[in-house]
C-alpha cells in the first residue's frame, strides 16, 4: 500500500506529542471497530504508560463483550486539557457515524486522526489520515503499524487478540476478496504475539441455541429477485421471539452467502432506537456500494449498508440491485 510507512511514522509522532488520547469508533461497533480501537489504544497504554488513554463509546452486551473490555460512556475533561488532547477514530468513514455523537469532543481537541479502510469520502481528520481502502480491515492497518514499530515497542497477547478478532471478522475468515498478502502477514504477526486464537474462534463461531434458530430461519425464509439477489426482511416480532435484538440479528447477513446461486444478498432488520430499517448489502464479486450511496449509505465495494424509513424504500433499493444484477 502506497505511503504506508510515511503514514505510520506520522501517527507515531502524533502519539508521542499528546499526553491525553481519546480512542473512538463507529456506532453499533463490530469486531473491526472494537479491535482497532482497543488494539491501538491498549498498545499506546502499554508503551507510553504516562499517557492517559480513554476508550469512548456505548458498551453493548453481545458476544464481542467476551473479548473486549467495556468502553467509557464519556469522560469529562476540562477545556484547557482538551486543547492539548488527541482523538483517534478507527474504522469510521464519516463523522456522523462516530459513536455517541462526539463531534463536540472532536471540535474541542487539538488533533484528530482517522485510521480507516473505507473509501475516504469525508476527510474529517484533514491531513492526519492513516486511510488505506485496499486493506481488509482497520485492524490490518493497525497490525501493520505495530509490526512496523516492533523493533522498539511491545505488543502483548491482549492487543494481538483484539486485533486478530477484527482481522478475522472483516476479512470473513480470510475469504473476502479484500484479503491480501498484508492480511496474512498481519495474522502471522498477531499469532507470533500470542493472539488467543482459540478464544476468538469459540466466541465468534459457536452459537447459542437462539442464534442457531435465527440462522435456520434466515436460510429457510429468504426471497429471491432476478439476477441472483436474495433478501430477507427480518421482522421485529421474529427477532423478539428468538430473544435477540436487531444489533445481533443484522450480523447474520452472510448466512445467505452459503447458496451458490446467490450473487447478491441482503438482510433487513428494524432498528427500534432510530425507527429505521437497516439494510445490509453483500456481493460475491461485483461492486455495489454505489447503490448503497445512492440511498444515503455507503461502505466497501462488496459489503455496504444504508438506513431507510419504509419497506417501500427498501424494496425500491432491492429492485434497483436486481436490475443492476441483470444488466451485467
Amino acid at each position: 500500500m502506497p505511503n504506508m510507512n510515511k503514514s505510520f511514522e506520522k501517527l507515531l509522532n502524533l502519539i508521542k506529542q499528546h499526553d491525553i488520547i481519546f480512542m473512538l469508533r463507529h456506532k453499533i461497533p463490530d469486531g473491526d471497530a472494537l479491535g482497532s480501537q482497543f488494539g491501538l489504544g491498549t498498545w499506546i497504554k502499554l508503551n507510553f504508560p504516562n499517557k492517559k488513554v480513554h476508550f469512548v463509546g456505548l458498551s453493548s452486551e453481545d458476544r464481542l463483550s467476551k473479548i473486549f473490555p467495556k468502553s467509557n460512556d464519556f469522560i469529562e475533561i476540562k477545556n484547557e486539557l482538551l486543547k492539548k488532547s488527541m482523538v483517534i477514530v478507527t474504522d469510521t468513514a464519516n463523522s456522523a457515524r462516530i459513536d455517541q455523537g462526539t463531534m463536540e469532543l472532536i471540535d474541542r481537541v487539538k488533533t484528530i486522526v482517522k485510521v480507516d479502510h473505507h473509501p475516504n469520502h469525508e476527510r474529517y481528520a484533514q491531513d492526519n489520515e492513516v486511510v488505506f481502502p485496499e486493506a481488509s480491515s482497520a485492524c490490518e492497518i493497525v497490525s501493520l503499524f505495530l509490526k512496523h514499530q516492533s523493533d522498539n515497542y511491545k505488543t502483548n497477547s491482549d492487543i494481538a487478540t483484539y486485533l486478530y478478532t477484527g482481522l478475522l471478522t472483516d476479512s470473513g475468515r480470510f475469504m473476502f476478496p479484500s484479503t491480501t498478502v498484508n492480511t496474512y502477514e498481519s495474522a502471522i504477526f498477531l499469532l507470533e504475539n500470542k493472539a488467543n486464537r482459540l478464544k476468538v474462534h469459540k466466541v465468534l463461531y459457536s452459537h447459542p441455541t437462539e442464534e442457531i434458530k435465527l440462522i435456520n430461519y434466515i436460510q429457510s425464509n429468504f426471497s429471491n429477485l432476478p439476477g441472483g439477489v436474495a433478501y430477507l426482511i427480518l421482522k421485529p416480532e421474529i427477532i423478539e421471539k428468538l430473544n435477540l435484538n436487531f444489533q445481533k440479528a443484522k450480523n447474520f447477513v452472510n448466512c445467505l452467502s452459503a447458496f451458490e446461486d446467490h450473487n447478491f444478498w441482503s438482510l433487513i432488520t428494524y432498528d427500534d432506537v432510530e425507527s429505521v430499517w437497516r439494510v445490509s448489502l453483500r456481493s460475491r464479486e461485483r461492486t455495489i456500494n454505489h447503490i448503497a450511496e445512492k440511498f444515503g449509505g455507503g461502505g466497501h465495494k462488496l459489503a455496504c449498508a444504508t438506513k431507510l424509513k419504509t419497506i417501500s424504500e427498501v424494496m425500491t433499493l432491492l429492485n434497483e440491485l436486481s436490475e443492476f444484477a441483470i444488466n451485467k
